[in-house]
């Protein structure tokens, strides 16, 4: 899984509501390659599947991507 640099909001024009949106997490986005428990289940895999994660959070299968 990799880190993004965006806050956990909504997606512009959606319609979901979560009391997490906003500038408290951020996204994770991808695969962990089944180091992340059930995380690991093929819908988690898909790149558009994103996940909020404190910015202070930790693991050993989540990094980052250097992108210009």
């Amino acid at each position: 899984m990799e880190w993004v640099a965006d806050w956990y909001k909504q997606y512009p024009g959606g319609d979901h509501q979560s009391p997490d949106f906003g500038e408290l997490f951020k996204i994770a986005k991808g695969d962990a390659f089944g180091e992340s428990g059930h995380y690991s289940l093929p819908i988690f895999s898909r790149l558009p599947f994103r996940q909020n994660v404190a910015p202070t959070d930790r693991f050993p299968f989540l990094g980052f991507r250097c992108a210009k």
